[in-house]
C-alpha cells in the first residue's frame, strides 16, 4: 500500500522565482535559489496543483519569461473555480484580511483551502505567507467550513538541512 503524497498549491510567485533570471537583489536571489533547491530535490514528494489564476498571472509581463512560466505549469492539474472558492474570497475580503486591490491573493488562499490542499507554497509574504495574518486566515477558513492549508515558503517546506 502506497502513501498518498501531500497536495501543494503552487502560487504564482513561486513559479516566477524559479523561471526568472538571477536577480541582483540578494534577498530575491536567495529566494530564487531556495525555490530551485526545493523544485529539484523535494517537489517529487508532493502532488502539485495550480489554478487558472496562476496561469493567467504567469502569462503576464515579458513574453520570454511568461513562456518559461507557462511551460512549467502545463502538466499540473488546474483546480476548479467554484462557488465555494468565491464565497471564501468574499469572506477574506469582507473581513479585510486581504485588501481589495489584492483580491488575487484571496483567490489563491481560497483555491488551496476549498480544494483541501495540504500546503500553499508562495513567496508572497505581504498578504499570504504573513505571520501577522496567518491566524486570521485560518479562522476565516474554519469559520466557513474549510481547513486552511499550511501556508509557507519553499524554505519552510524543506525537511532537511540544505
Amino acid at each position: 500500500m502506497s502513501l498518498k503524497k501531500p497536495k501543494v498549491y503552487l502560487e504564482t510567485s513561486f513559479i516566477s522565482h524559479i523561471c526568472a533570471r538571477s536577480s541582483k537583489d540578494v534577498t530575491t536571489l536567495s529566494h530564487q535559489k531556495l525555490s530551485k533547491i526545493w523544485w529539484e530535490n523535494f517537489s517529487g514528494d508532493f502532488q502539485m496543483y495550480v489554478s487558472q489564476l496562476v496561469h493567467d498571472e504567469a502569462a503576464r509581463g515579458d513574453q520570454a519569461a511568461a513562456s518559461r512560466r507557462l511551460k512549467m505549469l502545463c502538466d499540473f492539474p488546474v483546480l476548479d473555480l467554484n462557488e465555494k472558492v468565491r464565497q471564501l474570497v468574499n469572506e477574506l475580503m469582507r473581513e479585510k484580511i486581504v485588501p481589495k486591490e489584492s483580491v488575487e491573493d484571496a483567490f489563491h488562499i481560497s483555491f488551496a483551502a476549498v480544494h483541501n490542499m495540504d500546503y500553499l507554497l508562495t513567496w508572497n509574504c505581504k498578504h499570504i505567507a504573513n505571520a501577522t495574518k496567518r491566524q486570521a486566515i485560518v479562522n476565516i477558513c474554519e469559520k466557513t467550513g474549510f481547513r486552511c492549508p499550511v501556508i509557507c515558503t519553499p524554505e519552510e517546506l524543506i525537511d532537511e538541512e540544505i
